[in-house]
C-alpha cells in the first residue's frame, strides 16, 4: 500500500472521530447509543443545536438544495 493510501484512510477516520466528538459535545447522551442509532429526541435536540450555530437561514438554504437535487435526479431518472 502507498503511503498516499494510508494517508487517506486516517484521514477519513480521523474525520468520522471528529465528527462523533462534536455529536457528543453538542447531544451527550449520543454517546450512549447502544447500537449506534440516534433516538428521534436525539435527532431533534442536534438539529436544534446546529440551527444555533450556522443559523435558520442556512438551514433553510441547505434543505432548499437537497430538495433541487433530488429533483434533478429524479428528472434524470425518466430519462
Amino acid at each position: 500500500m502507498s503511503s498516499g493510501q494510508g494517508s487517506a484512510r486516517n484521514l477519513a477516520q480521523g474525520s468520522q472521530e471528529a465528527f462523533r466528538a462534536l455529536i457528543n459535545s453538542l447531544a451527550p447522551e449520543a454517546a450512549s447509543a447502544k447500537d449506534g442509532k440516534l433516538t428521534p429526541e436525539v435527532i431533534e435536540k442536534l438539529s436544534e443545536k446546529l440551527k444555533e450555530l450556522v443559523g435558520e437561514d442556512a438551514v433553510k438554504s441547505s434543505e432548499l438544495r437537497r430538495n433541487e437535487r433530488a429533483c434533478e435526479r429524479r428528472r434524470a431518472s425518466y430519462y
